[in-house]
């Protein structure tokens, strides 16, 4: 890969030292091998130049079409993987704090997005590995997600689909309302995307949980499936041993889920979920995940709950993410030993507003220590908002259990 960015290089570098010299010598005979096997650009090889191409952002793809006549159209019959990312067509709102500002930044932008993707659209016509859309597009912009969807899943090589319509801006929460709608009417002869799918990412979208079931359905190749914010989704079941997914994310901090059933998914490696777990802990279900042994589940303020609901499959669990909200409350029987849990080799534990004085948070530190005994790694993500006493407690708390981790590795060596 890097071979071939030196190459394009230096053959753009050549090609604009021939311009030049071209124009101040205005007689310039070219010399057969004078200047090497290719003397310009128009004489490398098309499978060279595809090479290139596919390797290039879509930016840079599109950009090569200056460069020379042969190379001005390439681009658009070479495979690639279409990113739409709005960092990359418009600048950057900055720092807008009026409603108004933000909702002129958005209907001025959205348009430029808008005929961005579509141009890029109607010009290419090879296979796509990827497509990733990112903007905070509504329901009302329906007409043109849609082709987008269609026009990437035509692609019978396409591996990659991601649809991200989160907000990016402080005013717009309210519109969750007005979430784009995902629904599965894509599944017919002409689409065969989904056949040679890999990955579906879905954030802040609206879609049900028996129409992501028909989805899994059709995608059998698919390894990895992301879920975050999406509307109308009340009950979500992914079961079955012939699905080939292997990593599985679930944000859902509203209170629209209600019922999660994760069974029988013999090939599932990793399953991260974010979400108020306490709304719905009798219907969230685990069941039959043999190879599981990444798990992150949280943010919570319960984990003695959580761990003694989730004994039976926790032993296998490796890496573990720990997402801790501390209570302000303090409880006489807050302290409580956590399970004995050999196999875990990692663990990544985030503290989400915690000082020392709160219940649990940084005292739960010297639990998972005692629980986690061939624990090799762990990482410490704390927020500290109190008092300047209370930061240099916590501080100085946080020191001497890093150093008894330490002091216990040794001591296992």
């Amino acid at each position: 890969m890097y071979l071939y960015f030196f190459w394009v290089n230096f053959l753009v570098y050549r090609h604009i030292m021939d311009r030049m010299s071209d124009t101040m010598q205005k007689k310039h005979k070219k010399r057969k091998g004078d200047r090497g096997k290719y003397a310009n650009l128009d004489d490398i090889p098309d499978d060279i130049i595809v090479g290139i191409l596919s390797l290039l952002p879509l930016k840079e793809a599109v950009a090569t079409s200056v460069l020379s006549s042969r190379w001005r159209y390439l681009w658009r019959f070479t495979r690639m993987s279409l990113d739409f990312d709005v960092d990359h067509v418009t600048p950057k709102y900055g720092t807008l704090t009026c409603l108004s500002h933000v909702t002129k930044y958005l209907n001025k932008n959205r348009k430029t997005y808008i005929r961005w993707v579509n141009e890029v659209v109607d010009q290419h016509s090879g296979a796509i590995e990827s497509l990733r859309v990112c903007y905070y597009l509504r329901r009302r912009h329906k007409k043109h997600i849609d082709r987008w969807i269609r026009f990437g899943l035509r692609s019978n090589v396409l591996e990659r689909l991601e649809l991200d319509f989160s907000e990016r801006y402080p005013f717009c929460n309210d519109m969750k309302r007005y979430l784009y709608k995902f629904f599965p009417n894509f599944f017919c002869v002409k689409y065969v995307g989904f056949r040679t799918m890999k990955v579906l990412s879905l954030r802040h979208v609206s879609i049900r949980g028996e129409e992501i079931e028909y989805l899994l359905s059709n995608a059998t190749l698919l390894e990895r499936l992301v879920l975050e914010e999406c509307q109308n989704l009340s009950h979500l079941r992914v079961c079955g041993h012939s699905l080939a997914l292997k990593h599985l994310e679930i944000v859902a901090t509203g209170r629209n889920l209600r019922r999660v059933e994760i069974c029988d998914l013999v090939n599932l490696v990793s399953f991260y979920f974010k979400g108020d777990f306490k709304n719905y802990a009798r219907n969230f279900i685990l069941r039959n995940l043999p190879l599981l042994v990444d798990f992150h589940i949280g943010p919570s303020n319960f984990y003695r709950d959580l761990f003694s609901y989730f004994s039976c499959w926790l032993p296998q669990i490796q890496f573990l993410r720990m997402t801790d909200i501390p209570k302000r409350k303090v409880y006489s029987n807050y302290d409580y030993e956590y399970p004995i849990l050999p196999n875990i080799k990692r663990v990544h534990y985030t503290l989400v507003h915690c000082g020392f004085d709160n219940c649990g948070g940084l005292r739960n530190l010297r639990f998972i220590m005692k629980a986690f005994p061939n624990l090799e790694r762990l990482e410490l993500h704390v927020s500290i908002y109190n008092i300047p006493l209370s930061i240099s407690r916590s501080l100085n708390y946080i020191v001497l259990l890093l150093l008894q981790f330490q002091q216990h590795k040794h001591s296992r060596n």
